[in-house]
């Protein structure tokens, strides 16, 4: 069972695999790619401010993780929330999630890095959208580097969306 269900799903990442190079998503750009315009497998979430394809069985219309498409999800899915209620909201920071939160989306960052091919990197409110040629830009915050940067790793393995 297990041979096949791995079967199962590298068939659905065969349809998420695109030929454009990993790229910075403003919150308004996530949402256009909730699955719910034309191409109902056009589906990303952002986890820790890696954006991801993600497949339209779990994530779009109608599915149990719609809540999450288009969106930065990490807020939510630490602190085990569903709805769209807090969507987009910052992560980062002391306190904002605690030590068990933070263990939960940990979690689910090392399942979407597992499961799901890279399509760029989230870009937080009132931060420079970054270009992989602008990687060393010292006013650039760490975290968004660090998601690019885990990005373009992706992308030169050949697992980018």
């Amino acid at each position: 069972r297990r041979i096949v269900a791995a079967r199962s799903h590298e068939s659905m990442l065969g349809d998420l695999r695109a030929t454009e190079p990993p790229r910075g998503f403003t919150a308004a750009e996530l949402a256009e790619h909730r699955g719910d315009r034309g191409d109902p497998s056009d589906i990303l979430v952002s986890v820790k401010g890696v954006v991801y394809r993600v497949t339209p069985q779990h994530y779009g219309p109608g599915a149990s993780y719609e809540c999450f498409a288009g969106s930065e999800a990490s807020y939510r899915l630490g602190k085990s929330l569903l709805g769209r209620k807090h969507e987009n909201r910052d992560w980062r920071g002391d306190g904002v999630l605690d030590e068990d939160e933070q263990h939960t989306l940990d979690q689910w960052a090392a399942a979407f890095a597992r499961k799901y091919p890279v399509a760029g990197w989230f870009v937080h409110p009132g931060e420079a959208p970054l270009t992989p040629e602008s990687e060393s830009r010292e006013d650039a915050d760490a975290e968004v580097n660090e998601a690019k940067r885990d990005a373009v790793r992706a992308m030169l393995r050949g697992e980018s969306a």
